[in-house]
């Protein structure tokens, strides 16, 4: 779901401000501060299909609450999976407008012997979904460094599968 938020008149108020005025306002922390990051909270938010071509699906969400647009330049995470490291991310610049939330998919193949791993030891969770992200926004570069989200409960198919296949060797 795309769709935006009231960011308030507040907000558009200080936007016509000389821009050395701004940075002083919207320092890289407090920019930091106005993008909130989570997992999707609804629908399927992380799948993890440990089947013959083993791969995950994670839904994020990006909601900008300042009043400034935004710039995705980079993100680099890492979902820490019950003993395993899948490494995701993404490498396109993306728009994030003042007030919007915009979902984003990251994803990627499994290795078997990270499927098998996480099989044997039971996908279900809760695993941790933690990285870097790199902004750009006209009044100031700024980075959410050393973020993590935990407590997610993937959606786990094939996991019974692959487990009963590991102990027959077929």
């Amino acid at each position: 779901m795309d769709g935006f938020i009231s960011i308030g008149g507040a907000w558009k108020f200080l936007t016509w401000l000389p821009k050395f005025i701004l940075r002083r306002i919207f320092t890289k922390e407090r920019m930091s501060e106005l993008i909130l990051f989570d997992i999707r909270p609804r629908g399927r938010n992380v799948t993890l299909n440990l089947g013959g071509g083993a791969n995950y699906d994670v839904w994020v969400r990006f909601i900008n609450i300042s009043p400034f647009a935004v710039e995705l330049e980079k993100l680099e995470a890492e979902l820490w999976c019950n003993g395993a490291i899948l490494k995701t991310g993404v490498n396109k610049r993306i728009n994030i407008a003042p007030g919007e939330v915009m979902e984003q998919r990251l994803w990627g193949n499994i290795p078997d012997s990270h499927a098998d791993q996480i099989a044997n030891n039971g996908p279900e969770g809760p695993l941790v979904l933690k990285g870097n992200m790199d902004f750009n926004c006209k009044i100031v570069n700024f980075s959410k460094h050393d973020w993590s989200l935990g407590d997610i409960y993937p959606e786990v198919m094939n996991g019974n599968l692959r487990k009963k296949q590991a102990e027959t060797g077929v």
